[in-house]
């Protein structure tokens, strides 16, 4: 909509004057922002009562389950009628078994006559009519089993369970479910299997489904998608062995990242990440948590530049991304830019070669942040300042062996850190001399060596005992639990 359009016939020789112009452009545009915010917000509420309401038609479908013909009261009589008969028919079924066996004429019966004897007409008759009356018994103890397993059913104590206690108890049995693919995870869909009342409660109950781990196909991946409403979303995608198989208990299924029913890309640069990455882009206004490992260093396209411009990421609260190379810039902006558009984004772990400062991070907001590469000690106590909200930080630091600041400068404090895992070489002394932490519980110091991109290795030189008791002083600690684990090797990442 433009200004002439608003104006109608008027035009724009009316009285309008510049400014006025302005603002009634403003007002426009301002109005058509909420137009915008309405609309999604209508689509939000539309799938929650899309999910509402199957939720109720599938519970009348569990509720309208129960029913059956035979009033419950009469129940227990049923069930003995039944067993008895059960019997009745088990010893019928072993006296044919018998008739058959004295005539040789069991299926399974291997049988060698003497000489040339041949059974009669009349036994061979016989023999005909005792399997059809065996098959017949057979049919019927599986169709009394059957009815009898129903009715006992209909007496177990789990059927006085309402539906919405049943939902609650899969729940709290998902907020402790690992959520990894270890030798310990169950996936939702062994609830489904249990039962149809259990199955028609799962799949309606989204939260279930809103923590996907891609090691399955594509279209398992749209069908839980489908089932999980409009829930937030947990991702996790890792690029694994495509020759690397599991036969551990609970996996949905034991295929690659990519899906194989599709044909692989002919480009050899694009990641396998990137077929599954475009499936979750529709749903990206619902990412809560999101954690992707890139297993090829060299793979060029990743997915992130398939990212809608110019959106937001109003749920986004974790982001993880392993990858030693990042090639194309386009993938580095579009990482920024989601980081930037997300209100509630608090915790942050960037494992990459990739300098950091090639980014630009939300250090005000963030409260967990974890750094793969190697960086300098100002760098690191850079990004302390940077961050009052931090609780939580990993880095590794290539430390000086020699004291290059000025006895004058106080040392940083920091009154929200309390979990600081370091990395480092060089000395220990200078560090401890520019940090005052009075809220850190959990510290943890490893020597790193080997081989540093054009860094000359070098160690922890000795234990500045006094220069970390003046840091506890300083920091007012009664107690700190710290671990050291001297001459760990450095790693690489992707």
């Amino acid at each position: 909509m433009n200004v002439n359009h608003f104006l109608g016939p008027m035009g724009v020789n009316g009285a309008l004057t510049e400014e006025g112009r302005a603002q009634l452009e403003g007002i426009i545009a301002h109005h058509q922002q909420i137009v915008v915010e309405i609309e999604a917000e209508a689509a939000i509420a539309l799938e929650a009562l899309k999910t509402l309401t199957k939720q109720r038609n599938e519970a009348h479908a569990w509720l309208a389950s129960l029913s059956t013909t035979v009033d419950k009261g009469s129940l227990p009589q049923v069930i003995k009628h039944e067993e008895a008969l059960l019997e009745d028919i088990d010893e019928r079924m072993v006296h044919v078994e018998g008739e058959l066996y004295f005539l040789g004429g069991l299926e399974c019966q291997d049988v060698t006559y003497p000489g040339n004897y041949e059974p009669s007409d009349d036994d061979k008759r016989e023999i005909e009519q005792n399997r059809r009356e065996l098959r017949r018994l057979s049919d019927d103890y599986k169709n009394v089993s059957k009815q009898l397993d129903l009715h006992r059913d209909q007496l177990s104590p789990i059927r006085k369970v309402p539906p919405q206690i049943i939902r609650l108890i899969f729940l709290f049995w998902d907020v402790d479910r690992p959520r990894r693919r270890t030798a310990t995870y169950v996936s939702p869909n062994v609830l489904t299997s249990v039962c149809i009342a259990w199955k028609n409660i799962a799949l309606g109950t989204p939260e279930l489904w809103s923590s996907i781990s891609v090691e399955i196909q594509r279209e398992v991946v749209e069908a839980w998608l489908e089932h999980s409403g409009s829930c937030p979303l947990s991702i996790s995608i890792e690029e694994r062995d495509p020759f690397l198989r599991s036969s551990r208990a609970g996996f949905d299924y034991t295929l690659p990242t990519a899906p194989t029913a599709e044909p692989e890309s002919e480009d050899p640069t694009d990641s396998v990440v990137l077929s599954m990455f475009e499936v979750f882009i529709p749903h990206h206004s619902r990412w809560q948590k999101v954690r992707i490992r890139y297993k090829d260093a060299w793979s060029e396209k990743t997915g992130f530049a398939s990212l809608p411009k110019d959106t937001s990421f109003p749920l986004l609260e974790e982001l993880y991304l392993e990858k030693s190379y990042w090639l194309e810039q386009d993938d580095v902006d579009r990482i920024t830019s989601t980081m930037l558009s997300a209100p509630r984004l608090h915790s942050v772990s960037w494992l990459s070669q990739k300098p950091f400062t090639m980014l630009t991070f939300p250090w005000a907001q963030l409260t967990h942040f974890w750094l793969g590469h190697i960086i300098s000690m100002t760098e690191g106590l850079r990004i302390i300042t940077s961050c009052p909200q931090l609780t939580s930080l990993e880095l590794t630091l290539i430390l000086p062996v020699q004291v290059t600041f000025t006895n004058g400068s106080d040392p940083i404090v920091h009154n929200n850190l309390q979990r600081l895992h370091l990395s480092t070489a060089g000395d220990l002394g200078i560090l401890f001399d520019k940090l005052t932490l009075p809220a850190l519980n959990d510290l943890s110091l490893s020597e790193v060596h080997g081989s540093f991109p054009n860094i000359t290795p070098v160690h922890i030189i000795h234990w500045p005992q006094s220069q970390f008791l003046a840091f506890l002083l300083r920091s007012h600690h009664q107690a700190v639990g710290m671990h050291f684990c001297p001459g760990r090797e450095s790693g690489g990442y992707g």
